[in-house]
């Protein structure tokens, strides 16, 4: 499954929609840091369909932000599947953890280069993926920095057994995003749909 196309600053709904339609297709504005979306946060599960390729997927808007690290870096973070036809018959193969990095333009990168994800509960270690995908988006002459693309697959048999986590971490690199409250509901709402499929298929 490929991971879901993103571009700054915009909405989830709009980069859901332009990977559904065909190939990545570069910005037209300068980059610059996605900034709080409130409008997102308010309703952060999203559900496309695609005529098309008669295909859907679920995006949900983790973090739109991060604590800064390294060189003033921040990170935002989408987790989204996608499967064939309107409803979800089988289970998908893959959930894709998504972050993407915004460094402000001091000549350097948040990542650098694919670096896996560390999932944490309580201090303990629960999960370490490797990376499935890294970008770096290339940069021009007005942009306001650098950004950079790294996704993750969980099955998900893992995401289910994550979201029963009171709360978590996630980890790459420098960067640490805490998922707790709102957040951690988010990710409940998003395995709920999951949930059945899965079962019914054991």
């Amino acid at each position: 499954m490929s991971h879901h196309l993103l571009t700054w600053p915009a909405s989830a709904a709009a980069l859901a929609v332009l990977h559904l339609m065909g190939p990545p297709v570069l910005p037209l504005e300068a980059q610059r840091h996605r900034e709080d979306q409130r409008s997102t946060e308010h309703h952060p599960l999203l559900e496309l369909y695609d005529r098309v390729t008669d295909s859907s997927r679920v995006i949900a808007t983790i973090a739109t932000t991060s604590r800064r690290f390294g060189l003033g870096s921040q990170v935002a973070v989408d987790v989204s599947y996608a499967y064939q036809s309107r409803d979800l018959t089988v289970s998908p193969d893959w959930v894709i953890i998504t972050m993407e990095s915004f460094t402000p333009a001091r000549g350097g990168w948040a990542f650098a280069r694919p670096r896996p994800l560390k999932v944490r509960s309580g201090g303990a270690l629960r999960l370490q993926v490797p990376p499935a995908d890294y970008r770096k988006q290339p940069v021009r002459l007005f942009d306001a920095g650098r950004r950079e693309v790294l996704s993750f697959r969980v099955s998900p048999a893992e995401f289910l057994t994550l979201v029963s986590e009171t709360e978590l971490s996630l980890e790459v690199g420098g960067a640490s995003i805490r998922l707790r409250g709102r957040r951690m509901e988010t990710l409940r709402a998003l395995a709920q749909r999951l949930k059945p499929v899965t079962e019914s298929g054991r």
